[in-house]
Order: C-alpha cells, then structure tokens, then sequence
C-alpha cells in the first residue's frame, strides 16, 4: 500500500516482486514492483489495485484520468 500526502491510499495486490520497501518515498511514473501471471490457465499478468479515502473504499475510476 502507498499512503499519499493527501488522505488517499493506493493498493496492489498480486504483485509478483515490490522493489520498494515499508515507508520508502515513491515518485510519479516510478516502478513500485512487478505482476505475477493469473494461474497456469490463463498465463497473463494482472493487477489488483484498490483506493481508500479517509480509510473507505472508492472508485479509482472516478479519481484517476486515463
């Protein structure tokens, strides 16, 4: 989980490798760690990723511009 400065918290799951550790800064664009294929049947990476704001769970969708 990344805690931003403001009151929001990212999280990823599935993560195969994290390169960073507990409480390390992480900047814009930086590699944070990497996926792990689904399972033997599906043999793709995927990422699971929550955000949290003021400790309750929102849609990234409504935050995040892609």
């Amino acid at each position: 989980a990344i805690q931003h400065k403001n009151s929001f918290v990212s999280i990823y799951k599935n993560c195969q490798n994290i390169l960073k550790k507990h409480s390390q800064e992480v900047k814009k664009g930086e590699v944070i760690g990497f996926t792990s294929p689904i399972g033997k049947k599906y043999n793709f990476p995927y990422l699971y990723f929550e955000l949290w704001e003021d400790s309750k769970n929102v849609n990234p969708l409504d935050y995040i511009k892609f």
